[in-house]
């Protein structure tokens, strides 16, 4: 069965992460994408891509560097996948995300 993809405006909408930064973010290699593209062709986004690219957000949002964000939760979908918590220590202060909020959120965007 193939994975249902978005498109990057709809992405967009369900993250709060504009069109502008998702491309930055992905020249800079802080999120690598699961599908491949070349230039001059639409990226196809998994449900999984967007719910990295709300987690990174979520990050920002909290104050974190987009680098540091992606260095503590990993810079592909793969690796926040199917996880509830992350958890992160930054020096004497500890950052839990709720991954199963923040997927919820975003299916609930994308899907409706």
């Amino acid at each position: 069965m193939t994975e249902r993809t978005f498109t990057i405006d709809a992405v967009c909408a369900a993250t709060g992460v504009s069109p502008a930064c998702i491309h930055k973010w992905i020249n800079l290699q802080y999120v690598n994408p699961i599908h491949p593209t070349r230039r001059g062709v639409h990226r196809p986004f998994t449900l999984r891509d967007a719910i990295h690219l709300a987690a990174i957000k979520q990050l920002q949002v909290l104050g974190l560097p987009v680098s540091r964000a992606a260095t503590i939760i990993g810079h592909s979908p793969l690796e926040t996948a199917g996880q509830d918590v992350l958890t992160a220590r930054i020096g004497d202060a500890e950052i839990r995300l709720d991954m199963t909020a923040i997927a919820a959120r975003v299916r609930t965007r994308l899907l409706a």
